[in-house]
């Protein structure tokens, strides 16, 4: 797991329930360590080791947690990057999904060691979609969801998501969500300018 993955969900755990919760939560994941190295690797089982144990210190399903993380990683003011770069994937939500399936690629072209998510998306009809998600660890699922959650109010539209299933195959995890456009004019979107801050 890179070492930028776990920095960020260390940043969110300690953001959100502060230093001394999150130095409870590493201490029962059995850290070792105050905080994440971005240019580290850790193993592929540190990532859902540690939304469980923060799940038990914070009362709250890991899933939870993972949406939550999600969310954030699109809200959280500094990281406003993050956000800019999904706007730029696609002018309308519906474009966005789809170039869902770009993501991986492009991440590896970025920084060759950064392995995300494989995502795969099959469109239903009637603004139904499913995406399912293939990684080396659980969590991905929700992670997605929390994220699109975000960008949904971002682009102004209303949608539903689930959960669908989750199953290991072969070593790697794959789970699904279902992703419906209720209204893809519900409110209006959050403006946003190549050129800058929007």
């Amino acid at each position: 797991m890179h070492g930028l993955i776990c920095k960020g969900v260390g940043a969110f755990l300690s953001t959100r329930y502060g230093e001394e919760t999150w130095a409870e939560i590493g201490k029962a994941a059995g850290l070792g360590f105050a905080h994440f190295e971005a240019t580290r690797t850790y193993g592929d089982a540190i990532l859902p080791e540690l939304f469980a144990k923060a799940g038990e210190v914070t009362d709250t399903p890991p899933a939870a947690l993972a949406e939550d993380f999600g969310h954030w990683l699109c809200t959280h003011p500094p990281l406003e990057p993050v956000r800019r770069l999904i706007r730029f994937s696609g002018a309308s939500f519906e474009e966005m999904l789809f170039s869902l399936e770009e993501l991986h690629e492009r991440a590896h072209m970025a920084l060759p060691d950064l392995d995300l998510p494989v995502f795969s998306l099959i469109e239903k009809g009637d603004g139904a979609y499913r995406i399912a998600s293939t990684w080396s660890a659980p969590g991905a699922g929700p992670v997605l969801s929390g994220m699109l959650r975000a960008m949904a109010d971002d682009y102004g539209v209303l949608a539903v998501l689930d959960f669908v299933k989750g199953a290991e195959v072969n070593g790697a995890w794959t789970e699904v969500i279902s992703v419906r456009m209720l209204d893809p004019a519900f409110a209006a979107g959050r403006s946003f300018e190549l050129g800058g801050a929007a």
